[in-house]
C-alpha cells in the first residue's frame, strides 16, 4: 500500500537509503559535529533525491565521479528544510560533507556542572520523532530503514557510546570509537552519547554505561536485566539485536527512557536503590521487538509502537511481578487514559489510535496510543484466547521483523490470521464500518468505548486491595515521559 509520511519530505518513488558510513568529529567548543557521510542507495537514482534536513551547513555533495548540485528549500517550522540533490545519473552512492548547527534539535550539549561528576561536558542525542535530520540529511521517516557504520572522534578524556556494536577504540590526538549497526533501523533510532563514562557487564548480553560516580549503584539496580530478556523472548521471539545495554544519562535527560536499539538511554531517577522501577526497563526492553524490530511506518501509526509495547510490558510484568502488580498497573493506566481523554476532549482526533496527518508530530505526544492501544490488543487476546494470541504475536514479529508497517497493513494481517476478532470485539453491525470495532478503534474511533472501561476489577477496589503492598514494595509511577 502506497502512503505519504506527512512529517517528512521523503519521496519513496525516488528510492531509499540502504546504508551510511559516518565519520563524525565531535566539537564541544562549537557544539557541532563535522561529518562526512557516504550513502548507499537500494537502487540507482536518476535526477533528484529529496532529503530531510534542519539547519545543516552542507559543504560538498558528490557521487563517485562528479559533483552534485544542491538546493535547500525555505525552512518549515516543523519539518526543517527539504534538501534537493540534483544530477544523479544512475548513481547508487553519494557522499556529503557538512557541519551540524549549534541549534540542532537532536543534540543536547551539557556543561560540566550539569553532570554528576562536574568535571567534563556531556553530549547526548534524542532523534525521536523527526530530529535525526538535524544531525545528518536523511529520509527522516520511520518507513525507511538503513544500516550504518560510524567512526566517532571525541576528546581524549571522554568516551563515545552509540546504539550500535562497538568494534574498536583508536588512541591519538583524539580518541576514535568505531561502531557498526548491521541491523537496519529507522533514522529516529540513531543515537550517540559522549561523556565521562565507564562500563560494567551485567550478564552475557547485558551491561551498563554511567558516570563513574553512578556506575556502582546503576549496576546493582539493573543487575536482573538478563532475566527480563529471557522472559521477553518467550513471549515475543528471539532477541535479534545482539546486546542489550543501558546508558544512564545526567539528570537533565528529559524522558524516563528511550528505546535506542542495543542501548537504552535512561533517566538517573530510575536508580532507587530498591530495584523498584522495574516497569520502565520492561517497557524499554519490549521496544526491542515492538517498535525497533517492527516499526510504525508513520507517526500516525504510533500506537503500533507504543500500544504493542505497553501490552508486552503488562504481559512481562505479570510473569516477573505477579498478577496483582500487573492489575495495579492496568488500573493506573485506565485512570490515566480516561483523564487524558477528558482533558483533550473525547471528540478530539488525539483520542484516535490512527492519528491525523500532522507534520507537527510532537504536538500529539500523549500517552493515549500507549494505553488505548494496549487495551485494544488485550481485547483481541480475550476474543481468541491467550494461547492463540501468543501464536499470533510470534508470527507477527517474525513476519514483519526489520520492517515498517501502517495500521491498515496490521489490520490486514490481523484479519488474515485471526478473522474472528472482527466478529467478537464489540461488533456493531449497524456501523458504517462493516468490519466493526477493530476498524473504528484503530482508524477513527474517538474517545473510549464503554466496553473498554474495563475487564479488570474496579479501579478503586484494586487500589484498596493493593494499598498495603504499595507501601511495602517500591511501586513508583514516574511522571517522566517514557518513550
Amino acid at each position: 500500500m502506497e502512503f505519504k509520511d506527512p512529517a517528512s519530505y521523503t519521496d519513496l518513488s525516488q528510492g531509499k537509503i540502504k546504508h551510511i558510513d559516518f565519520h563524525i568529529h565531535v566539537d564541544f567548543s562549537t557544539r557541532t559535529f563535522d561529518i562526512e557521510a557516504k550513502y548507499q542507495l537500494q537502487e540507482p537514482v536518476h535526477g533528484f533525491l529529496f532529503l530531510d534536513s534542519f539547519r545543516i551547513d552542507l559543504k560538498e555533495a558528490r557521487t563517485n565521479h562528479k559533483e552534485l548540485e544542491w538546493e535547500f528549500d525555505p525552512e518549515d517550522e516543523f519539518l526543517g528544510q527539504r534538501l534537493q540533490l540534483k544530477g544523479f545519473a544512475g548513481d547508487s552512492t553519494f557522499t556529503l560533507k557538512f557541519r551540524t548547527s549549534p541549534e540542532a534539535r537532536a543534540l543536547q550539549w551539557l556543561s560540566a556542572n550539569q553532570t554528576v561528576g562536574g568535571k567534563h561536558p556531556f553530549l547526548f542525542s534524542q532523534c525521536q520523532a523527526i530530529h535525526a535530520r538535524s544531525i545528518f540529511p536523511c529520509q527522516d521517516s520511520p518507513s525507511v530503514r538503513f544500516t550504518y557504520s560510524a567512526e566517532v572522534e571525541v576528546p581524549q578524556e571522554l568516551v563515545a557510546a552509540m546504539a550500535a556494536e562497538q568494534l574498536e577504540i583508536q588512541e591519538g590526538k583524539h580518541t576514535t570509537f568505531l561502531f557498526k549497526m548491521p541491523q537496519p533501523i529507522p533514522s529516529y533510532l540513531f543515537a550517540l552519547a559522549v561523556g565521562n563514562l565507564t562500563f560494567r557487564e551485567l550478564g552475557p548480553r547485558t551491561g551498563i554505561y554511567a558516570e563513574p560516580e553512578t556506575i556502582e549503584a546503576a549496576a546493582w539496580e539493573f543487575a536482573e536485566n538478563e532475566t527480563k530478556i529471557v522472559e521477553a523472548e518467550k513471549l515475543l521471539g528471539p532477541y535479534l539485536w545482539g546486546r542489550y545495554d543501558l546508558l544512564v544519562l545526567p539528570p537533565s535527560f528529559p524522558y524516563g527512557g528511550m528505546e535506542n536499539p542495543r542501548l537504552t538511554f535512561l533517566t538517573p531517577t530510575a536508580i532507587l536503590g530498591t530495584r523498584g522501577h522495574l516497569s520502565l526497563i520492561t517497557h524499554e526492553l519490549a521496544h526491542a521487538w515492538t517498535g525497533n524490530l517492527v516499526t510504525n511506518a508513520t507517526w500516525q501509526d504510533f500506537w503500533l509502537n507504543e500500544g504493542w509495547t505497553t501490552y508486552a510490558e503488562t504481559r512481562i510484568t505479570e510473569i516477573l511481578e505477579g498478577t496483582d502488580s500487573k492489575d495495579l498497573h492496568l488500573a493506573f493506566n485506565e485512570k490515566q487514559l480516561i483523564a487524558i481523554m477528558e482533558r483533550v476532549g473525547m471528540n478530539s482526533p488525539q483520542t484516535c489510535l490512527k492519528l491525523p496527518p500532522e507534520k507537527d508530530v510532537d504536538s500529539f505526544a500523549t500517552s493515549i496510543p500507549y494505553y488505548k492501544g494496549c487495551f485494544f490488543l488485550q481485547e483481541c487476546e480475550y476474543a481468541v484466547g491467550r494461547e492463540r494470541f501468543d501464536v499470533f504475536i510470534q508470527k507477527y514479529m517474525a513476519s514483519f521483523q526489520f520492517q515498517s508497517l501502517t495500521t491498515e497493513a496490521f489490520l490486514d494481517f490481523l484479519k488474515a490470521e485471526l478473522p474472528e476478532v472482527f466478529e467478537k470485539v464489540d461488533v456493531q453491525p449497524k456501523s458504517r464500518f462493516r468490519t466493526g470495532i477493530v476498524i473504528r478503534y484503530c482508524l477513527s474511533y474517538k474517545g473510549c468505548p464503554k466496553k473498554y472501561q474495563w475487564r479488570i476489577a474496579s479501579t478503586s477496589m484494586i487500589f484498596s486491595n493493593l494499598k498495603r503492598e504499595m507501601m511495602s514494595r517500591s511501586f513508583l509511577f514516574s511522571t517522566s515521559y517514557v518513550l
